[in-house]
């Protein structure tokens, strides 16, 4: 969601429908609250599935904890005020930081998070033996820190230039056109861009190697030899030429014949066992990466509306704050916040286990 830089005022105060929008933002944030809670207790409770992907979901479902917990703050003081106070310096704080510009760099961080678990999922299907290398604990670290510095630049930029606190009031400017393109190109169309590529390209290596492992496993439970029948055994014969394909039936089979047999069924069942491991592990990750691609794609239909109304609004285009369309964009936007930890209720297994093994142990 953009910044409305037209007026002091904030467009929602200047709807007739602000109770309703605002009643649904004080909802959707409590629902967030409580879903990126439970997420983030999971995933940290569980020592053992703590790896670079589940850190990062972590920290993704953190930043919409406090996404949610900003927008509770800003709905209840739009709906009993927000309080007074006598100092300057609280007052300046208030005009600069205390208003929709830092929920807005919030939404900015949770967006390059996302980016990031995409680009994360890349490299660690399209390049694996890059993985270890590029995605190491320490590296995370700092790539978490570089995600809060330069997400939300552009909305800080915003603050500095266009806040100004003089005698007690807090005057807002409207800012250039060219801020908001920049804002559209820098907090959405790149990232979402960056996402579409990783991802897309994550799902079409997975298929290849689905097929691959499909093949590999069809090729080995095809039977590769004929086994003897009860009584009989395969007797090769080698001559002077070489090796011979004749077979002879032995009357009196002695039992070190069945030996025979044995050999030849166990790299049989040998590879079925790696086969049957490498399908659960493709398995595992392909379902991991198909929660996050849900994720991705739940974010592309929260944000797309809202993001194009104001880029087009940036390039002259009119954009009606008051109009319906504008009312759902900005709920749609909100939603992002709280509709993740659904997402990974229903898609993410090591969630969904988790989450079953934490409530049967709550009620026994």
């Amino acid at each position: 969601m953009d910044l409305d830089n037209v007026t002091a005022k904030d467009s929602f105060k200047q709807s007739s429908s602000v109770s309703t929008v605002v009643l649904i933002q004080f909802v959707i944030g409590f629902i967030g609250i409580g879903g990126n809670s439970l997420v983030c207790f999971v995933f940290l409770r569980d020592r053992n599935k703590r790896n670079q992907t589940n850190a990062l979901i972590t920290h993704q479902a953190f930043i919409d904890l406090l996404s949610s917990f900003l927008l509770v703050l800003l709905a209840g003081y739009q709906i009993i005020g927000s309080p007074s106070t006598e100092s300057r310096v609280l007052q300046a704080f208030a005009c600069f930081f205390w208003t929709r510009i830092t929920l807005f760099a919030v939404f900015a961080v949770s967006t390059f998070n996302l980016t990031l678990i995409s680009l994360e999922r890349y490299i660690a299907t399209v390049f694996p033996h890059s993985y270890a290398g590029a995605f190491t604990r320490k590296k995370i670290r700092r790539m978490i820190l570089l995600v809060w510095i330069m997400a939300p630049v552009f909305q800080y930029f915003i603050a500095w230039t266009t806040h100004t606190y003089r005698d007690g009031k807090c005057i807002i400017t409207k800012s250039p056109a060219s801020v908001g393109i920049l804002l559209f190109l820098w907090e959405y169309f790149l990232p979402v861009a960056i996402m579409s590529f990783s991802f897309f390209s994550v799902i079409r290596t997975l298929n290849i190697l689905h097929l691959q492992v499909f093949d590999a496993t069809s090729v080995g439970a095809m039977p590769s030899t004929t086994y003897p029948s009860q009584g009989q055994s395969t007797v090769n014969t080698v001559s002077s030429h070489g090796p011979s394909s004749s077979s002879q039936t032995n009357p009196n089979p002695q039992p070190e014949v069945s030996t025979v047999v044995s050999t030849a069924q166990v790299p049989r069942t040998a590879n079925q066992a790696i086969s049957q491991t490498i399908m659960r592990r493709k398995l595992r990750r392909r379902n991991a990466t198909k929660a996050l691609f849900l994720v991705y794609v739940v974010y592309v239909i929260c944000w797309s509306p809202n993001q194009w109304a104001f880029f087009q609004r940036s390039l002259g285009g009119p954009l009606d704050f008051n109009g319906f369309f504008y009312q759902v964009s900005v709920v749609l936007a909100i939603c992002n916040t709280a509709v993740n930890p659904f997402v990974y209720a229903f898609r993410h297994k090591t969630y969904q286990t988790r989450i079953t093994e934490w409530l049967r142990s709550l009620i026994t």
